[in-house]
């Protein structure tokens, strides 16, 4: 009998902190998901397709084009429509045939073949250039907003974070307005600078809602 009420009442904490989670995130109104939806529209036009024409190939995708949107009841700190999810967060990865594909197989297989300090990181510098990873959130709490950091890894990659529209927020919690979206890059520094040649960052600042 003891071991039936402790399995009972285990379900029942199981049970309440399940709802508890539930609770904290929410569906969208129609103008959260319109919003949220115009940024990840945005995200997906102005990076996404133009990696996935280049020859790069999605080998993650969580967004909320694919996920759906589900909203924070109380994010912390306080801000407008914030999405529980990523609003974009894609990996990319070198198709085999392209020139940075072929580089990293080469280079492994030299490494394979003559194995030295020197050579293991001039090999980490070419496997960073064959893979992107791309995160975006909206309504940042940042006080330097706008702003643009780089960050140099011992793994040959570079984070590279760019944050657009404004802060102090002109909106009240929970409005549904995205009044500032950060993407970060994570590559090599030669592919980052290749993909801000490239990206119309323009097109991200329009995507904030007025």
């Amino acid at each position: 009998m003891t071991i039936r009420i402790a399995v009972a009442a285990l379900v029942l904490i199981l049970s309440a902190a399940g709802t508890a989670r539930a609770q904290e995130c929410r569906d969208p109104s129609p103008a959260e998901r319109a919003a949220l939806l115009k940024a990840a529209n945005a995200l997906e036009a102005t990076i996404a397709k133009p990696l996935l024409d280049a020859g790069w190939q999605a080998v993650r995708q969580k967004t909320a084009l694919t996920d759906g949107i589900f909203i924070a009841t109380h994010p912390s700190p306080p801000r407008p429509i914030f999405d529980c999810a990523a609003l974009f967060d894609v990996q990319f990865q070198a198709s085999p045939s392209s020139p940075n594909g072929i580089a990293a197989q080469n280079a492994i297989q030299s490494l394979s073949q003559n194995f030295s300090q020197s050579n293991v990181q001039r090999v980490t510098a070419i496997r960073a250039s064959a893979a992107i990873s791309v995160r975006a959130s909206e309504n940042s709490p940042q006080p330097l907003v706008p702003y643009a950091t780089s960050v140099q890894s011992d793994d040959g990659t570079v984070t590279t974070t760019r944050c657009y529209g404004r802060y102090p927020f002109r909106h009240p919690p929970g409005s549904p307005y995205v009044e500032n979206l950060c993407v970060s890059l994570i590559t090599s520094p030669s592919v980052t600078k290749e993909l801000d040649r490239t990206i119309d960052w323009s097109a991200l600042r329009a995507a904030l809602t007025p």
